[in-house]
């Protein structure tokens, strides 16, 4: 019998029924969307450490000689800065106050001994450099190198403005949020693997174009952004109906807790990745190693991803019959479904509003610190290339070190049965949430240069952040409405991933200098967007199949371009032969493919 007849359902009700996880095609699936999760974070994120390398620094001696300045003598310039009349100053006379971060001759704020309204000060071939720092840290910053020396040591190459750079940032943002519920409707026209493999295949290649179009000019690099935005859009929609298709209820957790480690993974790796391009080969390979990865996960995804068990030529019979038994959706019907999702209702579902609120709580605090986090360190701490790679890391390092913790102690307490899954995600989520906010709100208690303590506080929020996602509202879509997955996750995406492009904007606008005490705004503002969504998933948020999502009259059938393994499965035809199939199995009479057993006189 050839492969569409592989579809032998198991018959042995009320006897638990496994198949081996490791050496599983579902397993080897899932690995592959770990690898598809974690570069389309290297593709997304790639931009928040460029943008440090790729910025020029303004130079000391481009100072003098726009602005006359003398930086010995000028008493004007120093009080301005000390008084704390620096954004007026610097904004009457458009002068570009840089960070440090690249000029070796001063040393780095950290590990600074300066005192509030002290001048720290290094000579060079009879030039003086001021840092000017306040409780210990340096807030307003002139750097430069002699007026006759080369600015050849410094890397980047763009004079980008702070709301410039935001603005690059977000883009991506841009076109993901409003491109996925068309990616939603394109899984659904085109299936789930064509949109996956379409999305990273045109993401790839904007990446390896993004070098370009920064040197054209930076609103190319904002359209380049953008479009691999809207490219990227399918992937998320086409990786949760495959989830559908291929996991077991029971497994569900921990196989999507696989394919969503990719995003820890990734931001884990990034920026010491970016860092040692930046230093050794030059910022524009950020963009190329990340392109030219994802390029190379297309060829792997082609043999690997399949868009259903019973059309994998390598799946075996018994993990077949598992998968069927117990995945979230029982596809059946002689002719194929076409889901007709129920928008309104859903748009009207309180418990789906819960989840939107939180994913947008969530996601802001998330993608506010991947995003500015080497920045924060840049401006605030001083810290070198090296080293702001390696901090920067830290957080999502730790992310990923609770990543399975959380998913498994999820699914080792909802086994014990001891509340229901509402209470158990509601006690995750309100534990994650409410202990990042802390963390952040944290910050503010340090000692400014007190580096080890800030990052540790920072790798806390991103670590406490995983409980919710693992474990706590995240997975609900597949609880509450498990048959529209695709359209939820696209909803969903939407309104988190505004906080993508409103966040860049919001963390413009409150450090306008680069301050500390800007930047502390920054985290008080994203602790309390995250305590407001815990607060609304612990009131509204609920894991019971909503009625609407049951799908009973809202689906249609079509006679043509239907699944033929499903088709076949579940034709009348084909259900009689099963049924003497299992006469036949339980009596000795046949094994699983129907042939006749004979047996030996």
């Amino acid at each position: 019998m050839g492969k569409l007849d592989r579809t032998f359902e198991e018959f042995e009700d009320g006897k638990p029924f496994q198949a081996p996880l490791v050496g599983s095609t579902r397993l080897t699936l899932f690995v592959v969307f770990l690898l598809a999760t974690c570069n389309f974070v290297l593709q997304r994120f790639n931009i928040n450490f460029g943008i440090v390398c790729m910025h020029k620094p303004l130079m000391h001696h481009d100072l003098l000689n726009s602005h006359n300045l003398n930086f010995s003598n000028d008493t004007n310039f120093l009080e301005n800065i000390t008084s704390g009349n620096s954004g007026e100053f610097l904004e009457s006379s458009s002068l570009i106050i840089s960070d440090l971060s690249s000029i070796d001759d001063i040393a780095h704020a950290p590990n600074g001994s300066g005192s509030e309204g002290e001048n720290s000060s290094a000579e060079r071939d009879g030039v003086e450099f001021h840092k000017i720092t306040k409780e210990g840290c340096g807030e307003g910053v002139v750097r430069g190198s002699p007026s006759h020396g080369s600015s050849e040591d410094v890397k980047g190459e763009f004079n980008w403005s702070k709301d410039t750079k935001g603005g690059i940032i977000a883009a991506f943002y841009y076109g993901l949020t409003f491109s996925q519920i068309p990616g939603g409707w394109f899984v659904d026209r085109f299936g789930a693997k064509s949109a996956i493999m379409f999305s990273q295949l045109f993401l790839s290649i904007l990446s390896m174009l993004n070098p370009i179009a920064a040197k054209l000019g930076p609103e190319y690099m904002f359209v380049a952004r953008l479009l691999q935005g809207v490219a990227n859009g399918a992937a998320m929609p086409a990786i949760n109906v495959l989830a559908t298709r291929w996991c077991a209820d029971m497994e569900r957790s921990f196989l999507l807790g696989v394919t969503y480690a990719g995003f820890g993974l990734a931001t884990a790796i990034v920026y010491p990745i970016a860092a040692f391009f930046c230093e050794n080969v030059g910022w524009e390979y950020i963009f190329y190693f990340a392109g030219g990865t994802g390029l190379l996960w297309c060829v792997i995804a082609y043999f690997l991803v399949f868009e259903w068990p019973e059309n994998h030529p390598r799946i075996k019979m018994q993990e077949l019959q598992f998968i069927q038994k117990h995945r979230a959706v029982q596809y059946g019907g002689v002719k194929r479904q076409v889901i007709r999702t129920p928008w309104i209702s859903m748009l009207l579902s309180i418990p789906v509003w819960a989840m939107l609120i939180t994913n947008f709580s969530c996601f802001w605090c998330f993608l506010t610190i991947s995003a500015y986090l080497p920045t924060y360190l840049t401006e605030v701490l001083h810290l070198d290339i090296s080293d702001n790679g390696l901090l920067s890391a830290l957080p999502f390092v730790g992310m990923m070190s609770f990543h399975f913790f959380a998913a498994a102690m999820f699914d080792w307490l909802r086994k014990k049965k001891l509340c229901s899954v509402t209470v158990l995600r509601k006690f995750f989520n309100s534990l994650g949430m409410f202990s990042s906010a802390l963390s952040m709100i944290g910050i503010g208690l340090l000692a400014c240069n007190n580096v080890i303590g800030v990052v540790i506080l920072f790798t806390l929020c991103q670590t406490f952040l995983e409980f919710a996602f693992m474990a706590g509202y995240l997975f609900s879509i597949f609880e509450i409405a498990p048959k529209y997955a695709s359209s939820l996750t696209a909803l969903s995406n939407t309104f988190g991933l505004l906080a993508g492009f409103i966040s860049p904007a919001f963390v413009s606008l409150l450090t306008p200098d680069g301050t500390r005490d800007q930047w502390l705004l920054v985290f008080y503002l994203s602790a309390g967007i995250n305590i407001f969504g815990g607060l609304i998933y612990l009131c509204f948020g609920s894991c019971t199949l909503q009625p609407w999502a049951t799908g009973d009259g809202t689906s249609r059938t079509v006679t043509d371009g239907g699944n033929q393994a499903l088709t076949r499965i579940n034709s009348r035809r084909i259900e009689k032969e099963l049924k003497q199939l299992k006469i036949q199995l339980i009596s000795g009479e046949s094994d699983v493919n129907g042939r006749t057993i004979v047996r030996p006189n």
